[in-house]
């Protein structure tokens, strides 16, 4: 705890506070655990653990373990009913209809969710066969879908977005592209500027 000297300016005790905000949200985002709701990750609301040990795949059934304060294993079922994701301090998973969890490899208004063990190296995402099964979504919160051109255009022409899948078309023709072309439209989406309708280069 920290106590104030009375002659302590009150711009001081403000941004001290402020510190101690800080330090204390960055102290909660390394902490590793289950969100139990979406609502539960936006306010930091987190089943805490000590340490986050990997995930189990037995016979299509899916699950996450983990260690508490004691050092005693706890393996929690993957439920989309019972959780909606979790993180080891550093990277989040969030869990799918289909009871599996996918890693968040790229975080905007489009989340790119690729397979349990994905990784992303230097801002390039080989096109190889484990990226077959990646998902998006529009949002954090968003229905999760399986990464596909057309199925952004859907997707997006419903919210009046569809013109930016075309732009998107025309700014990449003739161009050597680092990733696939889904993730690199992700990118593009994410950079657009929604107000002005004009895509933001990267």
């Amino acid at each position: 705890m920290i106590f104030f000297h009375q002659n302590t300016s009150i711009v001081m005790k403000l941004i001290l506070s402020l510190l101690l905000i800080c330090v204390s949200s960055i102290v909660s985002a390394q902490q590793p655990g289950v969100y139990r709701t979406y609502e539960d990750y936006v306010s930091g609301n987190i089943e805490p653990y000590s340490e986050y040990v990997g995930s189990l795949n037995l016979f299509g059934l899916y699950s996450v373990k983990f260690k508490d304060e004691e050092g005693n294993s706890k393996r929690l079922k993957i439920s989309a009913r019972k959780m909606w994701g979790y993180t080891d301090g550093e990277r989040l998973w969030r869990v799918s209809k289909g009871n599996k969890s996918y890693l968040i490899i790229l975080l905007g208004d489009m989340v790119i969710y690729g397979p349990h063990s994905a990784e992303e190296e230097n801002g390039k995402i080989e096109a190889s066969n484990q990226f077959q099964s990646a998902l998006y979504s529009i949002g954090l919160d968003g229905r999760m879908l399986p990464v596909a051109m057309h199925s952004y255009k859907r997707v997006l022409k419903k919210r009046g977005e569809g013109h930016i899948v075309d732009e998107f078309k025309k700014y990449i023709k003739g161009k050597r592209l680092r990733n696939p072309e889904w993730y690199e439209f992700a990118i593009y989406y994410n950079n657009y500027d929604k107000l002005t309708k004009r895509a933001i280069r990267h």
